[in-house]
C-alpha cells in the first residue's frame, strides 16, 4: 500500500535538508505541488492564493526576469518594486514565521529564516548592510569610484556637503574607515 504524500511534503523534505525554507529550490517544489494542485482544480487554501496571484496585472518587462538568491530577497524585492510576491515565496516564507513560532524563544530569526544560530557578522542582515545601498558608507564608496580621481577627505567633504550638510567629515571619515576594516 502506498502512503499517501503530504501537501509540500517534497519541499519539507527539502527544507530540511537545507537547513531552511528560505531557499530557491524549496520555492520551486512549492511551485511544482501548486500547479498541480492548479491542474487537478484543487481551490482551497494555497490554491486559491495561485488563482488570485494569476489575477493580478503582471510585472513590466524591467521586473519579469530578475532574480534572486533567496524567498526573502524575492519578497522584499517585489514589494518594494510594487509588485505582489509569487505564491510560492510568501509560503516559503511563511513557513520560516512558522518555525520560528514553533520554536518557542528556544530559535532566532536568522535560524528561522537561515538555518544558523544568530551571529551578528554572519547574519543576513549585517551582510546586507555591508553591501546594500542604504547603507551610507556603501552608497559614499560608489559615490567616490565614480568620481574618479578625488581623495578620500576631498570626496567625503563633497559628498557631506551634497547629501548632509551638518555632518562632520572627521567623524564621517573615522566611521567609513571602521565600516571599511570590517569593525
Amino acid at each position: 500500500m502506498t502512503q499517501k504524500k503530504k501537501r509540500f511534503q517534497s519541499a519539507h523534505e527539502l527544507a530540511e535538508k537545507l537547513g531552511s525554507w528560505n531557499n530557491n529550490e524549496v520555492c520551486n517544489a512549492i511551485a511544482e505541488r501548486l500547479e498541480l494542485e492548479n491542474e487537478q482544480g484543487m481551490q482551497i487554501g494555497f490554491g486559491n492564493l495561485s488563482k488570485a496571484f494569476n489575477a493580478i496585472p503582471r510585472k513590466s518587462k524591467s521586473h519579469k526576469d530578475l532574480k534572486f538568491n533567496t524567498p526573502i530577497e524575492e519578497l522584499q524585492g517585489n514589494v518594494e518594486a510594487g509588485y505582489y510576491p509569487p505564491p510560492e515565496v510568501m509560503i516559503a516564507i511563511s513557513r520560516c514565521f512558522k518555525n520560528y513560532l514553533n520554536g518557542r524563544g528556544n530559535i532566532s530569526l536568522d535560524e528561522a529564516f537561515f538555518g544558523e544560530p544568530y551571529s551578528k557578522r554572519k547574519s543576513f542582515a549585517y551582510k546586507q548592510s555591508r553591501t546594500d545601498c542604504a547603507s551610507e558608507y556603501v552608497l559614499f564608496a560608489k559615490w567616490l569610484n565614480a568620481h574618479g580621481g578625488l581623495s578620500l577627505e576631498k570626496g567625503a567633504e563633497l559628498f557631506l556637503k551634497t547629501y548632509s550638510p551638518h555632518r562632520d567629515t572627521e567623524s564621517f571619515l573615522r566611521a567609513y574607515r571602521r565600516y571599511k576594516s570590517g569593525q
